[in-house]
């Protein structure tokens, strides 16, 4: 990664979208079906979540 980038001809809003809808609920709760289906109970799913969380706010380069 560079140590500056050249943003000077970007633009603006050119992705945004007001009328976006974030479905980040609905996808957790699509991913926790699944595991249920592998044999992880919500206590597991959980702890593997939080800890994922954890470990990106340890190195804040590596956050997907």
């Amino acid at each position: 990664m560079k140590d500056n980038y050249n943003f000077s001809k970007g633009t603006r809003g050119k992705w945004y979208r007001k009328d976006a809808v974030m479905r980040l609920p609905e996808a957790i709760a699509d991913l926790k079906r699944e595991a249920r289906a592998n044999g992880l109970t919500d206590a597991e799913i959980d702890a593997e979540l939080e800890a994922w969380r954890n470990e990106g706010q340890a190195n804040p380069s590596k956050t997907p």
